[in-house]
């Protein structure tokens, strides 16, 4: 076996970029942006959205090269496309991303992903549009499938030798060299040095292909691990079935997961055995009896996911649950009609699945569970009789825990998801009250939080717990010598000891906050015991009146013959009740005996 030279590689590289020049190009821009946010003081927030946009852009590109290579298509219209894809990235970019990815909420981490699969199975599907047919489908994507392995491996050790080196390097040599040349290392490897080593033995769909032998390491695989866990799966499954048919009860919400995972494992079987049922009995079985096994347990999956969708609403993640659901039962039914269907049909239909998602408006995930929230909190809010002409209002009466704790929960999903817009008329008394830009801007948690207590059902929530925040950056020593900082907690059997000196003192603070209780001794002697029911008790009064988020601490005196102490709590965490603490943290001040 002949090594590979400096000149072989070079070449290679020049095959590769000759070949496919834009996503080469675009694999090192986005490696040379994030390179650059790592390592220099730049504008990170910009630098990371672009490369965003060129992660998409790489692969949108390969697609583009691979659909003209497959038609035989000139320059001069894979340049045509290729600037088509450019337009369609800056008009993503522009209406589509935000500003800051930090301040983006998940919809368009769905949309970008959803998105980014969907160019993946575009590309799986190219060789079905080339000229010589759908013949080169299965091998394209299997040897894409063994070169995406073969580049992961090679990556990951690329990285692990130079990260290894490098760190020799440094301790050997003493250099002191930055911790960010790993992170950047990284990059590299990933990003680009991967990219490469995909795209350089990527198969060319305009030549002829020479049938190979199946790959034995890969009949291994599926014969002895991808067939034996899709038997395990089908197991648990129909063993499930059986136990819900006599027990004549409803499917849990829980069996999507299993069902999705054998879905998984048990197409991808089913696909990269394509060639085997000539030759394999089990494959042959296998084949033939796969989505009969599966067509029971999509219906069952729909079941299981409409009990959630009674009890809780139509949310994004059940969305595409429900879609899967009926793409699994179209396409079982489809191939146990038509077992001749060509392979083609499944990452297509998949395809379309993703694309109307996301982009079929009030039909779609976001639109779709956007509207069934709002509808959700519409209800219990004229159930609570806190919607008043449309307009959300405090409540006047006592409500059901669980039913408040449903509002609560449908709220913060609306705000985590989609923002307080699609609530702005009903919350147009909350905004008298509240500044909307400063509202606009908080966190999902506070945003809920802010709007429950306005609507005074905070305290309708069983087991919920009261939080006290305080700016602590200036606070006054009341004339006291010392300071000491202590934050207590629960832990184990609820009691907890902080041990200082002061002056040549060993102060013992001890705390129970089971019995609510705080015990200071001095050189062992007791000095004071403090019930700390009272503090909580006036920290829940001010919880209610002015919010969690307060700008001055709280402070408590306690004077024990010549001690003297003032505590100064800065947060807190209270029991659902208010009267007890759950955690705190205190800055205590004190003046010790003459």
């Amino acid at each position: 076996m002949r090594l590979p030279t400096l000149q072989t590689i070079s070449l290679g590289l020049r095959a590769t970029f000759v070949r496919f020049p834009i996503p080469t190009s675009v694999a090192a821009l986005t490696t040379a942006l994030l390179v650059l946010a790592i390592g220099e003081d730049f504008d990170e927030s910009h630098i990371f959205r672009l490369a965003f946009l060129t992660g998409l852009g790489f692969v949108a590109s390969l697609l583009c090269d691979l659909v003209a290579e497959a038609r035989g298509a000139s320059g001069r219209n894979r340049l045509i496309g290729h600037t088509g894809i450019l337009i369609l990235l800056l008009l993503y970019g522009r209406f589509f991303m935000p500003e800051f990815l930090d301040e983006a909420r998940p919809p368009f981490w769905y949309g970008y992903f959803i998105l980014l699969f969907a160019l993946h199975l575009g590309i799986a599907l190219v060789p079905a549009i080339g000229k010589s047919g759908s013949e080169k489908l299965w091998r394209f994507n299997l040897n894409c499938f063994l070169r995406y392995f073969f580049s992961s491996v090679n990556a990951a050790l690329l990285f692990g030798g130079l990260a290894l080196a490098l760190l020799s390097v440094d301790k050997l040599f003493e250099l002191g060299l930055d911790d960010e040349l790993y992170p950047q290392l990284w990059v590299i490897c990933a990003l680009f040095a991967h990219p490469m080593l995909f795209l350089s033995g990527l198969p060319r769909i305009d030549s002829p292909e020479e049938a190979t032998d199946f790959p034995k390491p890969l009949r291994f695989s599926l014969c002895f691990i991808g067939l034996p866990l899709v038997a395990l799966y089908l197991l648990i499954l129909y063993a499930y079935i059986a136990k819900i048919g006599i027990q004549w009860s409803w499917p849990n919400g829980w069996v999507a997961m299993p069902i999705f995972v054998l879905a998984v494992i048990s197409l991808l079987t089913f696909v990269l055995s394509l060639p085997l049922p000539k030759t394999e009995n089990w494959a042959r079985f296998f084949h033939r009896w796969l989505f009969r096994a599966l067509l029971p347990l999509s219906v069952v999956l729909f079941l299981a996911l409409q009990v959630r969708l009674g009890d809780y609403g139509m949310t994004i993640n059940r969305y595409l649950g429900l879609a899967l659901a009926v793409w699994l039962f179209g396409l079982s039914l489809a191939y146990i009609i038509r077992p001749a269907l060509k392979i083609a049909w499944m990452p297509f239909s998949l395809l379309l699945i993703a694309l109307l998602s996301i982009y079929s408006g009030p039909i779609g995930a976001f639109g779709w569970s956007e509207r069934a929230q709002m509808g959700r909190i519409q209800n219990m809010a004229e159930e609570f009789g806190v919607l008043k002409n449309g307009i959300l209002v405090p409540s006047t009466g006592d409500f059901e825990s669980e039913r408040v704790a449903e509002l609560q929960s449908a709220l913060r999903y609306l705000f985590e998801n989609f923002g307080p817009q699609p609530l702005e008329a009903e919350l147009a008394g909350f905004y008298k009250e509240n500044n909307q830009s400063d509202f606009s801007s908080k966190r999902s948690y506070n945003m809920t939080s802010r709007v429950m207590k306005y609507l005074e059902l905070n305290d309708k929530l069983s087991g919920s717990r009261k939080n006290f925040y305080a700016n602590r950056n200036v606070m006054p020593t009341h004339g006291h010598e010392w300071m000491v900082d202590l934050d207590v907690y629960s832990y184990r059997n609820n009691e907890t000891s902080r041990s200082v000196t002061v002056d040549g003192r060993e102060l013992l603070f001890t705390t129970n906050l089971e019995e609510s209780r705080l015990t200071i001794t001095a050189d062992g002697t007791s000095i004071i015991e403090i019930d700390t029911n009272e503090w909580a008790n006036e920290l829940h009064d001010r919880i209610k009146t002015s919010g969690p988020d307060q700008t001055e601490p709280v402070f408590w005196q306690a004077n024990a013959g010549d001690w003297a102490f003032t505590f100064g709590c800065t947060n807190a965490q209270l029991n659902s009740q208010g009267d007890r603490f759950q955690s705190a943290r205190f800055t205590i001040f004190l003046t010790l005996p003459d």
